[in-house]
C-alpha cells in the first residue's frame, strides 16, 4: 500500500488550527502535529482542541524553535557553536514538560528539527534522549509559512494543489 504521513508544524501562530481540525475530521484521517513549547504556552486551548479531536499524534518541535545549524548563512548544516547536547536536551525536555503540565501526558517520542536544520551530530543527541526525527519529504514543503505574496516561493492554495497534483498524477492522493 502507498501511504503518506500527514504532518503539521505549530510554532508561532495558531491561525490554521480550526481549519486543519475541520479537514482532518471531515475526511476522517490521522495526522501528526509537531508543536513547540512556546505554542503550548501561547495557545493551550488549541493544543486541547487537537487532543479532543482524537485524530492527532503530538510530536516535539523544540521549545523555542532555534536555529541549530549554519544553513541560513552558508547552506551547510554545520552545528552552530551555541548548539550542544545540553541545548538539545533542554529544548526537547522543556517542551515535553510544558505539554505534560497542560495535558498530563508526554509527547510522542518523535521530533522535527526547527527549519529542517539537523545533521548526524544533532540526530545522535536527540536519539540519545529517545527521540526519532521526522522530516518532511524533500520536494513536498508546502511553503505555507511564506507570507510575502511577491516571493518566488509563495503559493496560493490553488497553486499548491496544482503543484502537488502533478506529482500525484500516476497515483492520485485519496483520503479514505
Amino acid at each position: 500500500d502507498k501511504k503518506i504521513a500527514l504532518t503539521f508544524d505549530g510554532g508561532s501562530n495558531n491561525k490554521a488550527v480550526d481549519s486543519i481540525i475541520h479537514i482532518i475530521e471531515k475526511y476522517n484521517i490521522r495526522a501528526t502535529a509537531f508543536i513547540t513549547g512556546n505554542f503550548i504556552r501561547n495557545f493551550p486551548e488549541d493544543v486541547e482542541k487537537l487532543l479532543r479531536c482524537g485524530r492527532f499524534e503530538i510530536g516535539n518541535h523544540s521549545y523555542s524553535h532555534p536555529r541549530l545549524t549554519s544553513y541560513a548563512t552558508n547552506n551547510r548544516h554545520n552545528t552552530l557553536d551555541n548548539v550542544t547536547f545540553t541545548k538539545i536536551k533542554y529544548e526537547l525536555s522543556k517542551t515535553d514538560s510544558v505539554y505534560f503540565h497542560l495535558t498530563g501526558k508526554h509527547l510522542a517520542k518523535f521530533w522535527r528539527a526547527p527549519y529542517g536544520e539537523y545533521n548526524p551530530e544533532i540526530l545522535n543527541w536527540a536519539g540519545h534522549l529517545g527521540y526519532t526525527h521526522v522530516y518532511w519529504s524533500r520536494g513536498f514543503d508546502t511553503f505555507d509559512w511564506v507570507k510575502d505574496s511577491t516571493s518566488s516561493i509563495y503559493y496560493t492554495p490553488e497553486q499548491m494543489w496544482q503543484k502537488y497534483q502533478i506529482r500525484w498524477q500516476k497515483e492520485p492522493l485519496r483520503f479514505n
